[in-house]
């Protein structure tokens, strides 16, 4: 199997998805490329997926977990899926539908659950997703801050985002409404992202707090509680299509 066969594709040019070095075939290169395992970012809970038998006319299944070369996967009780022990399937992973990873996969055991079926696939290598600059794929700044409330024990208070990640936030406070978040490291943020709407809810720890000239700069990490997957949805849909227009500017 090509060395392509685990490696995320996308509808638009943005990630370095090749890795083959058969002669006479090119590509544009994106510099700091990093391969980041799938593994890793669903384990961090940052991403939903769902994963499909392809050419099979079979429902869509969750995947549970993934460990290496294991994939173990949830099919709803209706309609019933049904797949032999020890033939292969291509297996395509949708990452909250912004993209996909293609793979081939031995079906090698099926589970009678409550909710319906699991079936545990191995791949022959684990799945990877190939990013530039794994900072950049993970943080992006908008285009100007965006307005955001911080709701703790001393009520509702007023700050900028200055860049956000799939896991967090970096933003702006004033030196008051730092005060008086003194004796706490836990909040909510509340904020819209442009295009959409809907008021994204997060808990939060504050991570790190820093002293700068135009306010209190603090790093937020999400802690899940009340937000949804609907929320995280959105933010990350937002961030994909900031990485994408980075990296049309990188490129050009």
């Amino acid at each position: 199997m090509s060395q392509t066969s685990s490696t995320l594709r996308t509808t638009r040019p943005f990630y370095s998805i090749s890795t083959s070095t058969r002669p006479g075939r090119h590509r544009k290169d994106i510099q700091h490329v990093s391969r980041i395992p799938l593994s890793d970012m669903f384990t961090e809970g940052q991403v939903d997926v769902a994963v499909e038998v392809l050419h099979q006319d079979l429902p869509k299944g969750t995947l549970v977990r993934m460990v290496d070369h294991r994939v173990v996967v949830s099919f709803g009780a209706w309609p019933s899926v049904d797949l032999p022990m020890g033939r292969v399937y291509p297996l395509q992973l949708h990452v909250h539908n912004i993209c996909s990873v293609d793979t081939n996969a031995l079906v090698l055991r099926r589970r009678e659950k409550p909710h319906g079926r699991e079936y545990t696939f191995e791949v022959p290598e684990p799945v990877q997703i190939i990013m530039p600059n794994r900072r950049m794929a993970y943080r992006v700044r908008p285009e100007s801050p965006l307005q955001m409330v911080v709701m703790g024990q001393q009520g509702e208070l007023e700050g900028e985002i200055i860049d956000l990640a799939i896991s967090g936030l970096g933003v702006r406070l004033s030196e008051e409404a730092e005060m008086r978040l003194i004796d706490t490291d836990r909040c909510q943020v509340a904020f819209r992202v442009p295009g959409d709407k809907t008021i994204l809810v997060f808990e939060a720890i504050i991570q790190h707090r820093e002293w700068t000239p135009d306010g209190i700069k603090c790093g937020l990490s999400f802690s899940g509680g009340t937000s949804s997957g609907f929320h995280q949805g959105i933010l990350q849909r937002y961030i994909m299509n900031q990485q994408r227009r980075e990296a049309r500017r990188t490129i050009t």
